[in-house]
């Protein structure tokens, strides 16, 4: 039997780091505004919170690699809401 083991150091929360603008308070539970890239319409999805920091947010669950998150102006956003997405001029 074999196994591939991952040692975080004590005190590590593992997720994703968003700006503290990107979550949405709308009811009790926190949720985010993810942007579907191929017909440009956005979802409300709830999220599990692993730690709140002073600026950020740390995202445990409800989000995965790959996605696009809204990280302002979230409140003035609507379900199925037709969006484009920014790109960096290269």
């Amino acid at each position: 039997m074999t196994a591939t083991v991952t040692v975080t150091p004590p005190g590590t929360v593992g997720g994703f780091v968003l700006p503290l603008s990107a979550l949405l308070r709308r009811g009790t539970n926190p949720a985010l505004w993810v942007l579907d890239p191929a017909g440009g319409h956005l979802t409300r999805t709830p999220v599990r919170i692993a730690q709140y920091r002073q600026d950020t947010v740390v995202v445990a669950g409800g989000v995965k690699d790959g996605d696009l998150v809204v990280t302002a102006g979230v409140q003035k956003l609507d379900e199925g809401m037709l969006v484009r997405a920014w790109e960096p001029a290269r």
